[in-house]
């Protein structure tokens, strides 16, 4: 998993908290600190209550942030994890499968740089 998609994991979550803090200040009136709290302890699932008592469109805005709220944390989680394993994992077994590779090459040589040290290297193994 590419860095990006921890990225956008991220960037999804801080914009959910920003649409929830917008849309309470325009839905509700709060103030940006309210605003803010409320965003925070709705997606946290955290439960402690309603600031101010909601319209019923903040009680619809307040699903919707629910709803987005839940998934958008655990999918953040599942993009960090599966980078951190992908790491582990693939990492390790590139190395082992380069290193088996490079065991089973025989009879040649490998020369670095082709300049005039290089080109006279060659020149020595293709006269033996």
């Amino acid at each position: 998993m590419s860095p990006s998609k921890i990225y956008l994991a991220l960037a999804l979550c801080v914009g959910i908290i920003a649409t929830g803090t917008c849309g309470y200040m325009l839905i509700e009136g709060y103030t940006f600190v309210e605003a803010f709290y409320m965003s925070v302890i709705t997606i946290s699932s955290v439960g402690f209550g309603e600031i101010k008592p909601l319209s019923d469109t903040g009680r619809i805005f307040t699903t919707f942030i629910i709803i987005t709220g839940i998934g958008l944390p655990a999918y953040a989680g599942h993009a960090v994890v599966e980078s951190l394993l992908e790491k582990i994992w693939l990492g390790n077994s590139e190395v082992k499968r380069m290193k088996k590779r490079i065991a089973k090459l025989k009879g040649h040589y490998i020369i670095c740089g082709f300049g005039r040290v290089g080109e006279s290297a060659v020149q020595h193994f293709f006269r033996a």
